[in-house]
């Protein structure tokens, strides 16, 4: 799922600045679908792990998935304050 041979620079841009800026609207996470293709999130450091070492531990069973590159896909979602505010 991330082996993805290279992102545009304008996209990379635009997802760091909603995501990391100070007004950033998305929070960065993963999900990792394991071999039950059951869905488990997984937090910016831990995805940030998938990224760096390939692999990570899996939430609930605490074992190693060492081909975590093809079980782990970004994830973005709306943070909780922007969407109180649009509910106002």
């Amino acid at each position: 799922m991330l082996e993805v041979e290279d992102l545009s620079s304008e996209v990379l841009s635009a997802l760091t600045i909603l995501s990391q800026s100070s007004f950033a609207v998305l929070r960065s996470g993963g999900e990792l679908v394991d071999d039950k293709n059951e869905r488990h999130w997984l937090s910016p450091v831990e995805f940030q792990g998938v990224l760096d070492a390939g692999s990570v531990v899996h939430p609930v069973t605490q074992e190693m998935v060492h081909d975590a590159l093809q079980k782990v896909f970004p994830v973005f979602v709306v943070t909780a304050d922007l969407v109180a505010e649009k509910a106002l």
